[in-house]
């Protein structure tokens, strides 16, 4: 037994619908073709790219093993943090090394080495090096921005142990 549309006004066959077909109201439709920019006047577009996400759960569960200064440096460098690959990077896409990190902390460089290798001893932080300097990571477990994480990322945070779901990233 087929479904049929009928012209309600000559009441003409006008289509089928078919196994697998969709039926969508007009006003889903004209919802549909709505340009972006228009909200309701309640509603604001947020620019994504001045937000990062936490993971809630994770941090708190996190937070009662670090130190002050490690939460100190970790909230420091949030808005370092760049998108895909969470290096802390400036603005300009250069990493920031040793010296910029002591600007942004307002610490010392001995201070920043000491609490920067804790981090990278709880899988917090990951110090890479390119071919002139040392380039720092951030676990996406904690903090991202951006909608993805790219495959690099589990590779060095692989034995990180996800609080929120009981085992190591790599077994995940």
């Amino acid at each position: 037994m087929a479904i049929v549309m009928v012209d309600t006004e000559t009441g003409e066959i006008v289509n089928e619908v078919y196994k697998g077909d969709r039926v969508i109201r007009k006003a889903s439709i004209d919802h549909l073709k709505k340009p972006k920019e228009e909200l309701p006047e309640d509603q604001t577009k947020w620019e994504m790219e001045q937000f990062y996400k936490g993971s809630i759960k994770e941090l708190k569960l996190v937070s009662k093993q670090l130190t002050n200064a490690e939460v100190g440096l970790l909230f420091r460098v949030i808005p370092y943090i760049s998108y895909i690959d969470c290096c802390i990077k400036h603005p300009n896409g250069k990493p920031i090394a040793i010296k910029g990190l002591t600007g942004i902390t307002n610490t010392s460089r001995q201070s920043v080495s000491k609490t920067i290798n804790s981090l990278v001893s709880k899988d917090i932080l990951y110090k890479g090096r390119n071919s002139k300097e040392f380039q720092y990571y951030v676990n996406p477990w904690l903090f991202v921005r951006g909608n993805i994480t790219n495959k690099i990322l589990k590779n060095m945070f692989r034995n990180y142990y996800i609080h929120t779901k009981g085992k190591k990233w790599k077994d995940l």
